[in-house]
């Protein structure tokens, strides 16, 4: 099977279901925008001593479901992420307060810094944030599962506490944020 198409040449693409669609249209802005947090999560060194690199794959996994869902603009029971995000909204809470148990504590702004794992999660951090906006735009068009967002805004604490926790794991001093 061949990987090109040449369906999208006009500057169209498919959603699911068959509607066509210009590469403009929010919906793939947003999916965009879950595709690219997706690639920036492996760049994240998550190997099997990382005791968080089964979250990072399950989230990346939940982020392929999420775009099926916007592309069927939330109407095919097939790609319903919807049940699986509950549970995954609380192991992403309870992981970041075991992380957040060994960080000192936060007394100030920090920057993006740090460690490699630390740099490309604030990074991710960065992506996911765009892409909770960019979901939350598109609730003015259609439902959007309220469990969806939650997940969004908490996966980008996440991502936030994780970056945290790989420089203190390092032994790497946090960049502190100096007001001019």
């Amino acid at each position: 099977m061949k990987i090109y198409t040449k369906n999208g040449d006009d500057g169209k693409t498919g959603l699911l279901g068959g509607e066509r669609v210009s590469k403009h249209h929010n919906l793939l802005d947003a999916i965009g925008a879950l595709d690219e947090l997706n690639a920036f999560l492996s760049c994240l060194d998550a190997d099997k001593y990382d005791p968080y690199a089964r979250t990072i794959i399950e989230v990346q996994s939940r982020l392929f479901d999420i775009g099926a869902n916007i592309a069927s603009r939330f109407k095919d029971p097939r790609f319903t992420v919807t049940d699986s995000l509950p549970p995954l909204i609380e192991r992403l809470e309870s992981e970041m307060d075991a992380m957040t148990a060994e960080l000192p504590p936060l007394t100030n702004f920090i920057l993006p810094s740090g460690t490699h794992n630390a740099r490309y999660a604030h990074v991710c951090r960065a992506v996911c944030r765009r892409a909770e906006r960019l979901l939350v735009s598109l609730t003015f068009q259609f439902p959007v599962p309220p469990e969806l967002l939650s997940f969004m805004n908490r996966f980008s604490d996440w991502l936030f506490t994780y970056a945290r926790i790989s420089n203190h794991r390092a032994g790497v001093q946090e960049s502190l944020w100096i007001k001019s």
